[in-house]
């Protein structure tokens, strides 16, 4: 069972069904992406992104996006542009932004437009990062998302729906997060399990 079913167990739902009450009462990021670096018309316009995320010192709040870019030539470019982002708005993150947590995909198998993730406060434990699409996003990658690799540190991920009513748990990488998830995600919980 997954911490985060365990914590969603205690809210009396059945196993698959899924409470936002802990990830909703969040109020924004940390720290403003600059959106120079993260138009969200550029991720559609781009194929590669790179965004950087921060753990919140309440071990429940979901990680905030503290820098982004995108680039449409390779996913060096994204990054570089990423770390730039990050030394203007978060310079003690940008040290530790070469930890890659995740890669996300538009499509199945892996391909078209892709995300890297990165964590500020080093890869992946059990604790891990939890990511809230549809309040700490610079882009909609909620209605886009339908597969994603990990890291040898961060090899597991819950997806939870947009309506927050179905999780599933997938050792990564995950080559399609299935009919329910596809472009239907809110939050991602990467760890290393």
């Amino acid at each position: 069972m997954s911490r985060f079913f365990a914590r969603s167990a205690g809210l009396g739902l059945p196993g698959m069904a899924i409470a936002g009450a802990f990830v909703i009462a969040w109020a924004g990021p940390a720290a403003a992406v600059p959106m120079a670096d993260a138009d969200p018309a550029s991720r559609a316009d781009n194929r590669y992104c790179a965004v950087l995320v921060g753990k919140d010192a309440d071990p429940d709040a979901p990680s905030s996006a503290l820098a982004a870019a995108c680039s449409d030539t390779s996913r060096d470019d994204a990054r570089t542009k990423m770390r730039q982002a990050a030394e203007r708005t978060a310079p003690r993150a940008e040290a530790a932004s070469s930890d890659l947590l995740m890669t996300w995909f538009d499509d199945a198998h892996y391909n078209g437009s892709s995300t890297d993730i990165y964590g500020d406060s080093g890869p992946c434990d059990s604790a891990g990062y939890e990511i809230q699409l549809s309040t700490t996003w610079p882009w909609s990658w909620g209605n886009t998302i339908s597969s994603a690799a990990g890291t040898e540190t961060c090899d597991t991920a819950d997806f939870i729906s947009q309506s927050g009513t179905y999780a599933r748990t997938f050792n990564l990488p995950v080559p399609y997060i299935g009919n329910t998830l596809n472009d239907n995600v809110r939050t991602i919980r990467v760890w290393n399990d």
